[in-house]
Order: structure tokens, then sequence, then C-alpha cells
């Protein structure tokens, strides 16, 4: 192990060659020759699998289960097909499959999660970023030019004159003001076990009726548990609406549990996150010589592949001991 972490040292500043070739060790006649097994560079990949297997590298160590919504499946790496503009409409059989799951945190492949500012959450309390004004807002169902808000609202507005009787009165004293509608980007949320229920009696009101993932999460949060209820931790995360022509490190904080948007369109840049997230757990620096070492790049493209994660925290301990006092809480609840 101490002969990894110095060869990660060593090799921290090494720039990446512009040519995938100059990553193996022999000449490509030689591997022909030799008849040796080469670890192909990822333009054999699709854009799926690169997605998949960058998501495990980056959070696959801290939760125990990692299922991906994409517009394609691949079983050989749990990424499952789902319409992606209803998606909410899948939950609920991964919620069954799961039964032991305290509960299920959800995050977009735009967004970047700092898994070591969750630990003091309450994990029997909603998470959602209700109150960062640009991730959740309401809009107006009058005088908008845009039909399909005015969709969208007739439907949310004929599940809510459905609901019982205890989801109708907690949305209406919790819901927007008469003639708006609440539009939340649901970037990034988590649903535990005890409200798993109401979420999946709740998909079942909407039915066949067409709505969109940004309504109807806001809508199933309101219609759950009054906003003053749900965990704050998600208000602090770093929400940016311009998407810069490169990912700036100036808006990353190790501080934020959360940070968007954020892209990864190549090798460079997946490195680049791997190192920056370093600043919360430094077993990123492992795992970005490792990266290096076996010429496994993985891009990440924004195809709105969104995954669940299923909170089993593995190697906790050990994990603890190597991240910065100052973030590490003093007391820590294992997520089984």
């Amino acid at each position: 192990m101490s002969r990894v972490l110095v060869a990660a040292i060593r090799k921290w500043m090494i720039p990446v060659p512009s040519d995938p070739k100059e990553l193996y060790e022999l000449d490509m006649a030689e591997y022909a020759k030799k008849q040796k097994y080469k670890i192909d560079s990822t333009p054999s990949l699709s854009p799926v699998e690169r997605t998949a297997l960058e998501w495990r590298l980056l959070y696959g160590r801290i939760f125990k289960t990692v299922i991906i919504l994409s517009e394609q499946s691949n079983s050989e790496l749990a990424v499952e097909r789902g319409q992606l503009e209803q998606a909410y409409k899948y939950l609920p059989k991964i919620f069954d499959r799961y039964t032991s799951a305290e509960g299920f945190l959800f995050l977009q492949d735009d967004t970047i999660l700092n898994y070591w500012n969750l630990l003091p959450a309450d994990k029997n309390k909603l998470w959602i970023a209700d109150q960062v004004s640009n991730s959740w807002f309401a809009v107006p169902t009058r005088g908008n030019d845009s039909a399909w808000f005015s969709s969208q609202a007739k439907m949310v507005k004929k599940v809510v004159n459905t609901m019982p009787t205890h989801f109708q009165v907690s949305y209406k004293e919790n819901g927007p003001a008469k003639n708006s509608l609440i539009l939340c980007s649901s970037d990034v949320f988590y649903v535990p076990r005890r409200f798993l229920g109401d979420f999946k009696d709740l998909v079942g009101l909407v039915g066949n009726l067409e709505i969109h993932h940004k309504f109807a999460i806001p809508m199933f949060f309101l219609a759950m548990d009054s906003p003053p209820h749900f965990d704050s931790v998600f208000n602090k995360m770093i929400y940016r609406t311009d998407i810069p022509s490169k990912n700036s490190s100036s808006i990353y904080s190790a501080l934020a549990p959360a940070v968007h948007p954020w892209s990864v369109a190549n090798e460079p840049d997946f490195i680049k996150l791997v190192r920056i997230m370093a600043k919360g757990d430094p077993f990123r620096l492992l795992l970005a010589c490792v990266c290096v070492s076996l010429n496994n790049w993985f891009h990440c493209y924004s195809y709105g592949n969104m995954a669940l994660f299923y909170p089993g925290l593995n190697q906790t301990e050990l994990a603890l001991r190597h991240m910065p006092r100052d973030i590490a809480p003093t007391k820590f609840i294992m997520w089984s």
C-alpha cells in the first residue's frame, strides 16, 4: 500500500499524454507478437459505459450499490433503461428490490456529490434543495406563453384533487400560491424508508399522466411532509445556472454537500475532478494514480444519466480516519 501512495505522489503532477498509445508499456507490435493482453483506450467504450464506470470509480467505494438509469441499458454494468423525463416512475421498483435499505439517494450525472458532508444529516427525513432559489422556484401557470407549462399544471392539479386527505392537506398548506406551480431541478434528493410507501402511493396516483420529473418530485415532497421538516443538508449546495465553457475550480468547495453543474467530457476533466475531490476525501489521490496507471479513462457526457444510491457505506471507519478532522463527524451512523 505504501508503494502505491508513494507512486501516486510522484506522478501527481505528471501531465496526461495527448496520444493514448504513450500510456502502454509495450509497442503495439510487441503486444501482438507476445500475445499479451492490452487494455483498450476509452474510444472502444460507449458513452453509457463510460458514465457507468466513472460513477463506480467515484462512488463505488462509499455506496454499496449504484444503479444508473439511462436511455440505453447495459446489464453488465447495471445500467437500466428508463424514460428520464419521468424517472420517478421507475423508483418504486428499485425501492422494492432493496427492502433492507434505510433510504435512497438520487443524483443526476451533472452534479458532484461530496458524500463526506452528508454524515451529519438526519437519514429519517426528506432531503432536497428547497431553499436553493435557482433549483426550487414557482412558475406562473397563467399568462405563460408555454403550452407545456399549462398542460403540466393541469395534470398536477388533477393528481392533487385525487390525493388522500392527508396528502392533499399537506400539499395545499405548503404548496405554491394560486395559479403557480413549483418547479425543481431535482438534481439531488433523498427519500428515507419511512416515506417510501407514500412515494409509491403518489406515483400510483400519477398513473399514465406524463408529468415531468421536475414537477412531480416537488409535488411529492410537499404532499409527504412540510418543508420545515426537511433536512437542510442540500440547501448548502453550490448551484449555478450558467454552465461555464470549462469547469472552474473556483466554484468547487469541499465543504458543500453537492456542486452543480460539473461535466466530465474527456480524460483530463475526469482526473481534474478526482484530484479536486481529494480536498474532502484524500483517497481520491490514490484513485487518480490508478486511473493513470491503468489507462482507464472514463468520459461522462451530459446524457441525463441518473443514479440511485443504496446507502450502505463500505470501509467507513478506515475512510473516516483519513478525512480531515474539521470534516469528519464526531459520531458516525452507518447506513445499512
